[in-house]
């Protein structure tokens, strides 16, 4: 899902702000490369930081890799001109992808607490009874090692005393 939609926006944003299409082997080599590196990132829960980053990382590769296969392929668009390298296309491109970067890995991070939340209510709720046949059907009780006299053995006993406070307070609150 992070590839796809790292590729996806930095395809459509490359493309909108250099006014020019990419190849169609380009966003398809991309895919699988940007899946392979964020293969690492599997396995456990990520926070916030580290999802923008990533995405933020990816977008930039993307958007060198974008900028030299436009390049490449001869195209030179508004955002392209007069600049003999096709990586210095000039704020704005780089803004798209910024701007691409930060709304993904907010999205992924929110949807990766979101994904994570589920699994572990549904793994609670799956593993409840589990815990009920665990537990010891019975309690054994306790015994007092022999050495103890019984006048020192703890037993619980009746409240002796109770002091009931319940009801206003004696006499007048005000003055």
């Amino acid at each position: 899902m992070f590839a796809a939609l790292c590729v996806l926006l930095a395809a459509a944003g490359h493309i909108h702000a250099s006014g020019q299409p990419l190849p169609w082997w380009a966003p398809a080599l991309a895919l699988p490369a940007t899946g392979g590196a964020t293969w690492f990132l599997t396995g456990r829960e990520r926070g916030v930081p580290v999802v923008l980053s990533a995405t933020v990382v990816a977008q930039l590769a993307l958007h060198q890799a974008f900028s030299l296969t436009t390049a490449a392929s001869g195209a030179h668009g508004p955002a392209h001109a007069g600049h003999p390298d096709p990586a210095s296309a000039g704020p704005g491109m780089a803004l798209a992808h910024l701007a691409a970067a930060l709304a993904s890995g907010l999205w992924l991070a929110h949807g990766e607490r979101a994904v994570f939340r589920i699994a572990r209510a549904a793994g609670a709720w799956l593993l409840a009874p589990l815990r009920l046949l665990r537990r010891a059907p019975f309690t054994a009780r306790r015994r007092c090692p022999a050495g103890i006299p019984r006048a020192r053995r703890w037993r619980p006993r009746a409240a002796l005393r109770i002091v009931t406070t319940r009801g206003p307070p004696a006499g007048s609150a005000v003055l």
